[in-house]
């Protein structure tokens, strides 16, 4: 965003906010990988007290090994049970080249559908950010599927959340 102002001070222009997303508290999901997706509200520049539009919920157990071999899907839904308005989903490979590029580089494949056509341009372009911070979150670790130390070989089969 824009920052103006004298300087040694900050200030922020939130008029540039598409939405917002967090992980919900009290204990994040519980089970399932959770985040809360909120539109930014011209009335409340300051971010405060949004009320969540829609839920991400992922599986419990994902990355790992597994992505060679699983898809995993992440649900959109309208906050209060609302229903799916689309679907995040990080592909398995489908090839040996794929699987290699998987194993060996932090490139990763994704596709996400949208059911739900009311969504507006602004909420999809929230949801692609929601999809970015996932992937960062959930499958950007290093050396996630296997990895030395101590001179010993250690390979993560999944990870549980």
């Amino acid at each position: 965003g824009d920052y103006h102002g004298e300087v040694g001070e900050w200030q922020e222009d939130y008029s540039k906010i598409l939405g917002t997303a967090k992980v919900p508290v009290p204990c994040g999901g519980y089970f399932t990988p959770t985040l809360q997706v909120m539109d930014h509200d011209q009335s409340n520049p300051e971010l405060e007290e949004q009320v969540p539009l829609l839920n991400v919920t992922g599986p419990t157990c994902f990355g790992g090994c597994a992505e060679f071999c699983c898809d995993s899907t992440f649900q959109v839904e309208r906050e209060g049970g609302g229903g799916q308005v689309a679907e995040i989903e990080k592909k398995k490979p489908a090839s040996f080249e794929d699987a290699m590029r998987e194993a060996f580089t932090d490139s990763d494949l994704y596709e996400m559908k949208f059911f739900d056509q009311s969504l507006t341009a602004q909420q999809k372009a929230t949801l692609l950010g929601v999809l970015l911070l996932t992937d960062y979150m959930f499958f950007e670790r290093d050396n996630d599927m296997c990895n030395c130390s101590n001179g010993k070989l250690y390979i993560s089969l999944f990870n549980l959340y």
